[in-house]
Formats: structure tokens, C-alpha cells, sequence
């Protein structure tokens, strides 16, 4: 049990937003259960930004629901579900659907992520039509460690997927493109490059950046702390999309508060 405040810089109001977390987990071998309120991260952290934007981080920190996690040797795997909105007279009926896997192949990999949502009718349907929304990306890649002077290198290409409509409304549109990432490790830095090429994606979830046809997104980041418990991160990131180059900065604080304590006997 706990809770999620978010406070933004220069807003008025302290504390805005007070979001409850509460929920119950089984973990049994390689199998971890969730079910209720509970933290996206770490779970959902690996997902790429053309499916969940990272906003999402903020304003919707908890999983609301499911979700069913397997960790192998060489293959992990996570199927969740996350009621995003409750049927009233203002609000539609909204959830999301996701699966996704990886199979590690010695240095060499294969991962998807995926998922679907689904927009039904709020309890005054005037001029409300079905709306899914969905996705999937499958990629190969490789990781490497001790590469010359570099501590990692990892490298990962593969194509994207999705499907568009509003029922009654719309026909099925089905954008594609292709997808390419480098990932590159050097002691407390780190550069990480996302590129993608194709046809644009209206993801209600995803990074809008991905509804231009050609886009391009560097990171160049340091963490100046890494402890057990204890995680810095300071990052720049530049896009190019459209002929012109936006930035942005951020730095994130992370405490783990670590282990557990029996109740009773």
C-alpha cells in the first residue's frame, strides 16, 4: 500500500495529483503475479517510446489491474491488462491489452512488444464511435560487452505494426515502418540512438513523434550515481523529424526502497 504524488514545477497548487497504490503479489519460482494499483516501473520500463510514451512515468505511474510475469534463463515474458478509464457519463470505457517477450540466443536476441486498446462508449454515447488502437514490434538484435573501450554495445533492428479505426466510421488502417536502435555503454556514460523510417503511426498512447514518416531521436546521457539503492540520471535528447531539431533535458532521482519483513511467525 502506498502512494504517487506528483508535484510540477511552478504550478500553484501543491500536490495536484494523488494517485493510490494497492495491490497484491504472488511470486512463486520464475513466475511474479500482480493484481490492483501497482508501479509500471520496472515491468513496463523496456517498452519503446513509439508504443507508451514516457509521460506516462507521471501521469500514470500504476499498472490499474493485471499482470502475469515469467523470467527464464534465456526467455521472459509479461501478459498485463490496465483498465485506463471507467464507464460514467463523462468518461468512456478505455483498457489496454499487453504482451510481450524475449528470447536471448547467446549474444544474439529476439524480443515484441505489443499491445492493443480498446475505446468503448461512456454512458451518454452521442456521437462516440469504437475506437482500437493497436500495435506490435518485433526485433533481432545483439548485445556485447568489452567491445574495445566500450563497456557495451547493443545493437537491434525489426518492423512495426499497427492498426487503426473507429467502428461504423473508419476503415482498418494499417501503418508500417522499420525500426533501428543502438545502445552504447562507457563507464558512467551513455548514448543511445532510436531511428525509424515508414509510414506514420496515430498510437493514442505513443510518442507523437512516431506519426512523422522519418524520425530520428539521440540520447546522450550520464549517471553520476549508481549505487545499490541509489540511481542518478542526467539525459539530453535531440529529435530530428521534419526537417528541424527539437531538445529536451531531464535528470531523474531513483531511491529502491529494498527489501521485506514476515509478518507473524
Amino acid at each position: 500500500v502506498g502512494a504517487n504524488a506528483l508535484q510540477e514545477f511552478g504550478d500553484n497548487e501543491f500536490v495536484r495529483s494523488v494517485i493510490p497504490t494497492i495491490y497484491y503479489q504472488y511470486k512463486y519460482k520464475r513466475i511474479d503475479f500482480y493484481l490492483g494499483a501497482f508501479p509500471r516501473y520496472p515491468y513496463l520500463k523496456e517498452y519503446p517510446r513509439l508504443l507508451l510514451n514516457d509521460t506516462l512515468d507521471y501521469y500514470r505511474p500504476n499498472i490499474e489491474g493485471m499482470l502475469l510475469n515469467y523470467k527464464g534463463n534465456k526467455f521472459y515474458g509479461s501478459l498485463w491488462i490496465d483498465w485506463t478509464g471507467k464507464q460514467s457519463q463523462n468518461t468512456r470505457e478505455t483498457f489496454l491489452v499487453g504482451l510481450d517477450a524475449r528470447l536471448n540466443l547467446g549474444k544474439f536476441f529476439i524480443s515484441h512488444y505489443g499491445y492493443m486498446y480498446h475505446k468503448a462508449f461512456s454512458d451518454n454515447p452521442v456521437n462516440e464511435y469504437l475506437e482500437d488502437n493497436g500495435i506490435s514490434l518485433l526485433k533481432i538484435g545483439v548485445g556485447l560487452k568489452d567491445v574495445g573501450f566500450l563497456d557495451s554495445l547493443t545493437l537491434s533492428a525489426g518492423s512495426s505494426v499497427s492498426f487503426e479505426r473507429m467502428r461504423s466510421l473508419t476503415g482498418m488502417n494499417i501503418p508500417k515502418g522499420f525500426v533501428a536502435d543502438i545502445d552504447v555503454s562507457y563507464r558512467q556514460f551513455f548514448l543511445q540512438n532510436s531511428f525509424y523510417k515508414g509510414e506514420g503511426h496515430r498510437l493514442i498512447l505513443g510518442d507523437s513523434f512516431y506519426t512523422s514518416k522519418t524520425y530520428n531521436r539521440l540520447d546522450l546521457g550520464w549517471k553520476p550515481l549508481a549505487t545499490k539503492n541509489l540511481e542518478g540520471k542526467l539525459k539530453f535528447s535531440f529529435h530530428f523529424v521534419d526537417g528541424t531539431m527539437d531538445n529536451q533535458q531531464s535528470f531523474v532521482l531513483r531511491y529502491k526502497i529494498a527489501g521485506s519483513k514476515r509478518i507473524g511467525k
